[in-house]
């Protein structure tokens, strides 16, 4: 969180707060003190109260096993109108039943030549992370071929060629 202290440079510092208590703060001493000081180079300080600290309660961790098996990615390049959401091609993927856990990465959203005017290009990554076993080809070729399926049900979509 932005913090305005006196002696501090503001935008240019930070405050961590921990159970409704500042327990720290950072940032460049303000220009006007470093002036009065003769500092001819920025100078950064910091400040941590290790009391406050210690007696901030310990947020849960969050924690997963490591995969055994590897993981497959597949990307999706799509054609699509420029008014088509990430959110909502997001939506017609996970309406699509996965052999495996899955998540989606938007990679990239291209627009300009050599695609037509009023169309744009979008790559998802899709990730496939199986915990007991290796995925076999053709599970993860019908998976994408159902999530193009689900698409071009739900969006004025194409695949890129």
């Amino acid at each position: 969180m932005p913090v305005s202290r006196l002696g501090l440079h503001p935008g240019r510092s930070l405050g961590w707060s921990a159970a409704g208590r500042t327990v720290g703060l950072a940032g460049e001493v303000h220009p006007s003190l470093r002036a009065r000081l003769d500092l001819k180079a920025p100078v950064f300080l910091a400040e941590i109260d290790l009391e406050a600290l210690a007696a901030t309660p310990e947020p849960p961790r969050a924690a997963r096993p490591i995969p055994r098996v590897p993981a497959v990615s597949r990307d999706l390049s799509l054609v699509l109108s420029p008014g088509v959401a990430y959110r909502d091609v997001l939506g017609a993927l996970a309406g699509v039943e996965p052999p495996a856990p899955a998540t989606f990465a938007l990679l990239d959203r291209y627009e300009g030549p050599p695609l037509p005017a009023g169309q744009v290009s979008m790559t998802v990554r899709v990730i496939l992370q199986p915990a007991e076993r290796t995925l076999q080809d053709a599970e993860t070729e019908d998976y994408r071929s159902r999530l193009v399926a689900a698409l071009e049900r739900a969006l004025p979509v194409r695949l890129r060629t």
